[in-house]
């Protein structure tokens, strides 16, 4: 019993230590909503999700494929899209700015279709 109380306490000290932030953007022509933690990304995490902002109910999860330091103040991703069925449908390949304050590049369907992108820093969220 000790030791299950030990690990709960460990799991909700790491939660309450997280944090996500929220971005607004567009792939392409649709808008969309970004929730996700840059700022402890590496390759193989969960980033977090996103939605289309007319279909808020279908969450897109969101896993780094590749992370590097381009310079002081870029950063640049590859990051794998996931259905809510847990399908891979999508990339995403980008650069985001040391100061989280936005994040654009192509995104790539898994029918081969390009669009650009951006997300744009709204707000600092407790998850």
């Amino acid at each position: 019993m000790k030791r299950l109380s030990f690990v709960l306490l460990m799991v909700l000290a790491i939660v309450c230590n997280a944090y996500a932030q929220k971005f607004s953007g567009k792939i392409g022509e649709y808008n969309v909503t970004l929730y996700a933690d840059f700022r402890n990304a590496s390759e193989g995490d969960s980033l977090g999700y996103y939605y289309y902002n007319d279909r808020p109910g279908t969450k897109f999860k969101l896993v780094v494929a590749e992370s590097e330091d381009l310079d002081i103040a870029l950063r640049r991703y590859v990051i794998k899209e996931y259905s809510p069925k847990g399908n891979n449908t999508g990339k995403f390949v980008g650069k985001h700015s040391t100061r989280w304050d936005n994040f654009s590049g192509k995104f790539t369907n898994n029918r081969g279709k390009e669009y650009d992108f951006e997300f744009i820093f709204l707000e600092e969220l407790n998850k």
